[in-house]
């Protein structure tokens, strides 16, 4: 998928992110800001930071705040309109 919208529905739910760095992990999930980010293959560092968060509640809710404002920031439907009709005109600048 080209946005992980698992990480999208969870960051709108209020739910902190912890996921693998993969494609397009990064642009939800961004390491320390909003979520925690691991290693793919790797499940005793998945099981570490989700046991952070579990432990660390503060920081799991600054987080959560985090990514709800990136979300809502980037994933709106006005927004990604916008985006697509500029990839599909070939003028968008990621591409």
């Amino acid at each position: 998928e080209g946005v992980p919208y698992a990480a999208v529905e969870a960051a709108a739910a209020g739910v902190p992110l912890v996921g693998t760095v993969a494609p397009s992990g990064p642009d939800i999930i961004r390491a320390g800001d909003t979520g925690l980010l691991t290693a793919p293959g790797n499940p005793a560092q998945l099981a570490d930071a989700i046991g952070y968060l579990l432990d660390n509640p503060a920081e799991a809710r600054r987080m959560s705040g985090a990514a709800l404002k990136r979300v809502a920031d980037r994933c709106d439907p006005r927004s990604l309109s916008v985006t697509l009709d500029l990839v599909y005109r070939g003028s968008s600048p990621a591409v």
